[in-house]
C-alpha cells in the first residue's frame, strides 16, 4: 500500500479490491462521468458514476437512471463499479506525482 492508500477510507479501499478482482474498468465518457459495465444487475449494460464539480464521486446510476444498488447501501460500503473510477482517478493522480 502506498502513501496515498493509506489516506483512503476503508470502504473505498474495499470497493476498489471489489473493482480490481472482477476486471472492472473505468470508461471516461466526460471529465464528470464515467462508465463501468455491470457484471450481475445489468449484464453487458454499463452503470454510470459520476463526479461533482470538486471531482469527487458523488453517485452511481444503473442504466435506469436509479442509483446502483451498492451505491444505495453507501453507509456501510461503496458500489463496486464507484470503486473502478477511484481506482482510476487514483492511478492518474500518482502519475501525474511523479
Amino acid at each position: 500500500m502506498n502513501a496515498n492508500q493509506s489516506r483512503i477510507e476503508p470502504q473505498w479501499q474495499r470497493a476498489m479490491t471489489r473493482a480490481e478482482a472482477r476486471g472492472a474498468r473505468a470508461i471516461k465518457i466526460t471529465d464528470h462521468l464515467y462508465a463501468v459495465k455491470s457484471a450481475t444487475q445489468f449484464p453487458s449494460q454499463s452503470m454510470r458514476v459520476e463526479l461533482n464539480s470538486q471531482g469527487r464521486i458523488f453517485r452511481c446510476l444503473d442504466p435506469q437512471g436509479d442509483l446502483c444498488r451498492g451505491w444505495r447501501g453507501r453507509d456501510t460500503g461503496v458500489c463496486y463499479h464507484a470503486g473502478a473510477v477511484a481506482r482510476r482517478l487514483l492511478r492518474r493522480f500518482e502519475g501525474s506525482q511523479s
